[in-house]
């Protein structure tokens, strides 16, 4: 099947993660992958696990580029992508409407063709999902060296079929912090930020335990396929992403916005 750069090579789940099997190899030597495609009735996932290894964030910046769809949570919409792929295998995201025409915040993508052989396609997966799990050797000085910077004895690290994890029974789970995290949820946090390649945590880097994820001031920032977005923690504790654009808006109206909050603040 011929393609030009209107009309992309459909590739099939089984197809694409072909393709992500040997880059994650060349970018994580020495880490073992377990890579699965599966199709449904509406779409198709390709299944990423491995144990220890590098972080989550690590692998989806070299998978993410793989996915077809992408869900925009704020306004419960999807939108889908054609991507380039280059002679070695490697991806990138090339075009796509994305949400903000929907007033949603994913931003509309369309980039040039990034090498002369790199060809349009539509990945079969809709989504790419990693699920890192960890050993007891990795877990242990991690739930030691958290436990220990917040005064509090290390609980126990539990091993099942599914990997190392901390017994939530025998008390860390009661402990909580302010930002509503408990002992358990501190530890795990912790594991998913380090890499196996690093050195278990040492007292000074674990979380802090007044902000947890975010900066402390109810906002964080992050980026979508490479674009800024923002995220904000609303009373109900529930996150809003929104990016550029939306932000841009908001402030050009921020008085009036500020005099409908004043207005109508008892329903909030």
């Amino acid at each position: 099947m011929t393609t030009n750069e209107t009309r992309p090579r459909y590739l099939s789940v089984a197809e694409t993660a072909k393709l992500i099997r040997p880059q994650l190899k060349a970018h994580f030597p020495g880490i073992t992958f377990s890579v699965r495609s599966s199709s449904y009735s509406r779409g198709a996932d390709v299944n990423i696990s491995w144990t220890d290894g590098p972080t989550t964030k690590e692998v989806d910046s070299v998978v993410g580029a793989y996915e077809s769809k992408s869900f925009d949570g704020s306004i419960d919409l999807g939108c889908y992508w054609k991507s380039w792929l280059l002679p070695d295998g490697t991806a990138e995201t090339a075009k796509g409407t994305g949400t903000t025409g929907s007033l949603g915040y994913i931003e509309a993508i369309d980039n040039p063709k990034p090498h002369p052989q790199a060809e349009l396609v539509h990945f079969g997966a809709d989504s790419v999902h990693c699920d890192r799990s960890f050993s007891a050797a990795f877990l242990q000085p991690i739930a030691e060296a958290v436990a220990k910077k917040y005064g509090h004895p290390t609980p126990t690290v539990l091993v099942r079929e599914c990997g190392a994890y901390v017994d939530r029974t025998a008390g860390s789970g009661g402990i909580r912090f302010a930002n509503g995290y408990d002992l358990g949820d501190m530890i795990r946090q912790e594991a998913y930020q380090t890499s196996a390649h690093q050195k278990p945590p040492e007292q000074e880097t674990a979380g802090n335990p007044s902000n947890g994820p975010s900066n402390g001031s109810g906002a964080s920032l992050g980026d979508y396929k490479g674009h800024p977005t923002i995220s904000l923690t609303l009373t109900n504790g529930r996150a809003f992403t929104f990016g550029l654009a939306k932000a841009a808006a908001i402030m050009a109206h921020a008085e009036a916005i500020g005099r409908f909050v004043e207005s109508a603040g008892s329903a909030v």
